[in-house]
């Protein structure tokens, strides 16, 4: 009687042979000697199998037994035997059947190979996954060979070059050299991804035919299918090739190079795409539609770039053509579309300011946007005019309150206001940048946030070059040494805000605009210096609804010390402007 252990062993053992006599099978009927030391390394694995065999089958030197290891109600030995004499029979193998092969010994070589290709797994999966679109693609091909039949070599050459890394991991070339179980992981490596780099830009062309309109008008539900697979699976494809574009473009071409910033920055956004769509996409229904399109600039991009990535000395890259569509302008055609049919804008957050030194943390903030503007780091090329914009808006703000800095606890409430709001736009700012680097949420960073705190800045700028800060030894910015008396005010009605709540401004506006409040109300804003209570009383002063309904409107600020002939003067010549623009 054999013991569940000794059948399990046995059962491991003959899937083992199975598994080498399909690679044998492989190499035998397909290999030839283009293959690298092909009769050496195959007569070595040919010994191999032949010990394995007799391992198995044979109990003594000469005498085979055929005894029946049953799991499940399987016999292994008579499968095994069956499947050897189809194996070896000389049948006529179609390039089909060849795919399929090579594609079953991708998914065996893990298990032949699990500690030393473990490391290598992610890319290796990916190698896998594109190598079966090909396959399932070739079908399509065939039936297809006029507008496709340029592909055929790219095919060949795709068949030998997968053959080959197949048969070096089967025969041992990856291990170093008097050490058993030591392989050269990186070797490996970078066979993977130089496979990558040729054999993904094949996936793309093969996308591209399947969505050209004759393709569409008469496409069958086997081409159908392909396309929907190869989409759902663009996504983690797309971005290991972008990366790996992007490495070789590092290498060959320098990233400052005026020629490229264009395919760069489309790369960078295209990778930013890639990466949040599993969070953030909302209309599913038109996703492969965008999809396909961003596979089709990447296609573009992998035409422009491979040739001169092949042949990069400097002479071929200084005469290679990178000229294209105005990747610039697509890009933000392709913001509108998402921002219009994708994404969800992101509920506002409150970022809080964490640091006691204001114009420290002002300082080094400028520093680290400076070191963005000159570095050469491809994730800034998308957003380099956005971090130049924002770094010289926050070098006027803190060149305006340094002139006031000593009186700063002492000025007025609405510069106090007008700095607190710069630092916690500016963090926030620090904060959005930051995150659009490093590719974090960096989508909806980009398409909805971005775009907000610049408008933010330049809403702080334009309040702050209103008030003309200069210093005054002490003097407070609003005539400082006018009358002691504080200003005193009623309230009728009392709202508590807090920025960033657009009901609050919705409520201020109700009341406002609601025709039976008396005629004459006071509304007041209260709230802790730097929630934002000037910007919200900004907001109501300029909504559309509210300009239109009153017909004289003036705007001042008042600081605990005012100067009263300073104030009605401002709100005079506001009412004074008023009435001759509606004359």
């Amino acid at each position: 009687m054999i013991s569940l252990a000794g059948t399990i062993s046995h059962q491991h053992d003959i899937e083992t042979l199975r598994m080498e006599l399909r690679f044998l099978r492989t190499f035998v009927l397909f290999g030839n000697s283009s293959l690298d030391d092909f009769y050496e390394r195959l007569s070595m694995n040919i010994n191999k199998f032949d010990r394995l065999t007799s391992s198995l089958f044979y109990k003594d030197k000469d005498k085979l037994i055929l005894v029946k290891y049953n799991m499940g109600g399987l016999a292994f030995a008579p499968l095994l035997l069956k499947e050897i004499k189809s194996y070896l029979s000389l049948e006529k193998i179609t390039e089909e059947k060849m795919f399929e092969c090579l594609f079953k010994h991708l998914h065996d070589l893990p298990k032949y190979h699990a500690n030393f290709l473990l490391p290598l797994m992610s890319d290796y999966k990916i190698l896998r996954q594109v190598f079966r679109h090909l396959r399932d693609f070739y079908p399509i091909l065939a039936a297809n060979k006029k507008s496709a039949e340029y592909l055929y070599p790219w095919f060949q050459m795709t068949v030998d070059r997968v053959t080959q890394f197949c048969f070096d991991l089967w025969t041992g070339k990856y291990k170093v050299q008097n050490h058993y179980d030591y392989y050269n992981v990186s070797q490996c490596s970078n066979k993977i991804t130089s496979l990558l780099m040729d054999i993904i830009p094949l996936e793309l062309e093969d996308l591209y035919i399947s969505t050209l309109k004759h393709m569409k008008e008469s496409r069958s539900t086997e081409l159908q299918r392909f396309v929907k697979q190869i989409l759902k699976a663009s996504p983690r494809i797309l971005q290991n090739y972008l990366i790996l574009l992007q490495r070789h473009m590092a290498v060959a071409i320098p990233v400052n190079y005026s020629p490229t910033q264009g395919i760069n920055v489309m790369m960078e956004f295209i990778l930013i795409f890639l990466i949040d769509i599993p969070k953030h996409f909302i209309h599913r229904e038109k996703l492969n539609d965008m999809l396909a399109h961003v596979g089709e600039v990447t296609r573009t991009i992998s035409i422009l770039v491979s040739k001169p990535l092949e042949e990069s000395s400097e002479k071929n890259i200084n005469e290679a053509d990178f000229s294209a569509p105005d990747f610039l302008q697509e890009i933000e055609q392709m913001k509108g579309d998402i921002k219009q049919n994708f994404l969800k804008a992101p509920e506002s957050s409150q970022l809080r300011f964490p640091m006691d030194d204001g114009f420290l943390f002002m300082n080094l903030l400028l520093g680290h946007l400076n070191h963005l503007l000159i570095s050469n780091v491809y994730s800034v090329t998308l957003i380099k005019k956005e971090i130049g914009m924002v770094k010289e808006s926050l070098e006027f703000l803190r060149s305006s309150f340094m002139k006031v800095r000593q009186t700063l606890d002492d000025t007025s409430e609405v510069v106090k206001d007008c700095w607190v709001r710069a630092l916690y736009v500016a963090y926030e700012a620090e904060h959005v940048i930051n995150s659009i680097l490093v590719r974090d949420k960096a989508l909806s960073y980009l398409i909805f946030s971005l775009p907000n705190v610049i408008d933010k800045i330049n809403l702080i700028v334009a309040q702050v070059t209103s008030l003309q800060l200069e210093a005054t030894n002490g003097d407070d910015p609003l005539d400082a040494k006018s009358s002691d008396e504080p200003i005193e005010l009623t309230s009728s009605s009392f709202v508590e805000v807090t920025v960033g709540h657009e009901e609050e401004e919705a409520r201020i506006i109700d009341q406002l605009l609601d025709e039976h409040e008396s005629e004459l109300d006071v509304i007041s804003i209260a709230g802790m210096p730097g929630v934002g209570k000037t910007t919200l009383a900004n907001k109501v002063y300029n909504n559309t609804l509210v300009a239109s309904h009153f017909n004289v409107r003036a705007w001042c600020t008042v600081s605990q010390k005012y100067n009263k002939s300073k104030v009605l003067g401002e709100i005079l010549q506001q009412v004074i402007g008023s009435e001759k623009k509606r004359k």
